[in-house]
């Protein structure tokens, strides 16, 4: 389980970031709770949630994509990535109760 982050802070992409992207840079990345961790891309029915194993300045990197069931995608320069709940916490939860 990854830790959580009150409120849920948001920043944004600096530059647009490819489906296979492995690395992104963020306005901000301080906003985002210390690696490893997963935060959320975009903001809406199509969002991605995503995977970090560390945290440069504004690069977040070692990113697996398209986790919870979400789909890789590309995004553009100035998405917003925040640190929600998401359904892969839900999932983790859940396994981690049945366990």
């Amino acid at each position: 389980m990854y830790p959580s982050m009150p409120g849920s802070p948001v920043t944004s992409l600096t530059t647009g970031i490819a489906a296979n992207a492995t690395s992104m840079t963020l306005d901000d990345a301080s906003v985002l709770p210390a690696a490893p961790n997963i935060c959320v891309l975009g903001s809406d029915s199509s969002a991605e949630v995503v995977s970090y194993t560390s945290i440069s300045g504004n690069v977040v990197s070692g990113l697996v994509r398209g986790l919870g069931g979400t789909t890789a995608s590309a995004w553009a320069s100035n998405t917003a990535v925040a640190r929600n709940i998401t359904s892969y916490d839900h999932d983790t939860f859940i396994g981690n109760i049945n366990d």
